[in-house]
């Protein structure tokens, strides 16, 4: 009697996890459905994840996804939304955030290579992030480390050039993607800011809407000087850590969850 008992609590306990995923699993595709079609929703719904009071200029409420148990994900584009109410898709800048509850040995993997103690890409092999955004981490030039503190967090940041896609950039973009580090907290933070590389515009002569490249300051990525190099102003773009600093200082990533 007490085995059998036994295997009908262990039953009973199934019945329950089996049935509470199941109500997770609608409640989760319910909402998918009005995040996507509600912009309002959508945009308070993005401001609570990023622990922010307002969208950033120029910038609109793209993606939020919130995964029972996995974690947080949030993305903001250039675009307004459109007719229906869907997000439009990003055409030259955006910026992302994951907040992720397990991520195992890949965490350390990840923090050792944002933090600099290796330059080894093994944490990102397997990361390639697809769909209004793509990302492919081998495919990128990484260009600059460095690190910065606002709103009782550590950013550890490493600014590569291409690797990017969005519906306009063709690759010709330069992000900051950065390690988030919070006081006593287990979980992985990931975030990247993405704008058209100033660099590239240069070389073909495009002005650019992140930095005035007719007040140039340097000729490239970590401000070395050529004489056959376009003249280049990195001010306002992931490039320059003052103007990385700020962008962040508008998020409080550590009250978030």
């Amino acid at each position: 009697m007490w085995i059998l008992g036994g295997c009908a609590v262990i039953a009973l306990i199934g019945v329950v996890f089996f049935a509470a995923l199941g109500i997770m699993g609608y409640q989760f595709v319910r909402d998918m459905e009005e995040l996507t079609t509600n912009p309002e929703m959508r945009r308070e719904r993005v401001l609570e994840m990023l622990g922010a009071e307002q969208v950033p200029e120029g910038y609109y409420a793209g993606f939020v996804v919130g995964i029972p148990i996995v974690g947080d994900i949030v993305g903001l584009t250039d675009s307004p939304p459109q007719e229906d109410g869907e997000p439009g898709e990003p055409r030259e800048r955006a910026f992302f955030y994951f907040s992720l509850r397990f991520m195992g040995d890949d965490k350390q993997q990840m923090e050792d290579f944002f933090t600099g103690k290796t330059d080894e890409l093994e944490a990102l092999e397997n990361v390639q992030i697809q769909g209004p955004i793509d990302i492919e981490f081998r495919r990128a030039e990484f260009i600059k480390l460095g690190q910065f503190e606002v709103n009782q967090y550590t950013a550890y940041y490493r600014v590569m050039r291409g690797g990017v896609e969005l519906s306009r950039s063709r690759g010709d973009s330069l992000a900051a993607t950065m390690w988030i580090r919070c006081p006593d907290d287990s979980r992985g933070r990931f975030a990247a800011w993405v704008v058209p590389d100033p660099a590239a515009l240069a070389a073909a002569g495009q002005p650019s809407s992140e930095a005035d490249t007719s007040a140039a300051s340097s000729s490239g990525p970590a401000g070395e000087s050529s004489a056959d190099a376009p003249q280049v102003d990195y001010q306002g773009t992931p490039n320059d850590e003052e103007s990385l600093a700020a962008f962040m200082s508008q998020f409080n990533l550590c009250g978030t969850g």
